[in-house]
């Protein structure tokens, strides 16, 4: 898992592999490690926090 956020106006449809994540105070997401990379081909902008440790 990977810690994830996405920019105030989130997309109204998430990609594939980021609807299950789950949402921090902090507007984080922790998403599977597969995530990131399909938000970048769908050119979503997100910025990578880091690995995440449960």
């Amino acid at each position: 898992m990977v810690t994830i956020t996405l920019p105030d106006r989130a997309p109204e449809k998430p990609a594939p592999g980021c609807a299950s994540g789950q949402g921090l105070k902090t507007g984080a997401r922790i998403v599977p490690e597969a995530a990131p990379a399909h938000l970048a081909d769908q050119n979503s902008p997100f910025t990578m926090k880091g690995a995440t440790c449960n």
